[in-house]
């Protein structure tokens, strides 16, 4: 999986002082390797103190492709290939318009 310089420059750093295991896992907590439910933990926990509602890892997978497809100029095969999508009406779904969206295209008129 390609990573821009700051998540790789993050990585390192994670790498540097990530508990040593016998699981070759990436991420890893205080009983082994994370889990999904782990991860989603995580996520929820953090959302949740920074006050934050509706955050769950998937939400932040669709931050992601929309992001590339909207601020980045990546297009629809590009996301598809970084999400592992194999059919790319899967990928169309995060071209869908949110509110701002609509509202910020009325407002260039």
């Amino acid at each position: 999986m390609p990573l821009n310089a700051e998540a790789r420059r993050a990585l390192w750093e994670w790498l540097s002082v990530r508990p040593r295991v016998a699981a070759e896992a990436l991420f890893v907590g205080r009983r082994g390797p994370l889990t999904p439910a782990g991860v989603w933990r995580i996520v929820a926990g953090a959302a949740r103190r920074a006050g934050l509602e509706k955050v769950h890892p998937h939400a932040l997978r669709h931050t992601f492709a929309a992001r590339l497809l909207r601020e980045a100029g990546a297009d629809l095969v590009q996301v598809a290939a970084l999400l592992g999508h194999q059919d790319i009406s899967t990928t169309a779904w995060y071209t869908k318009p949110s509110a701002e969206d609509l509202e910020a295209a009325l407002e260039r008129l």
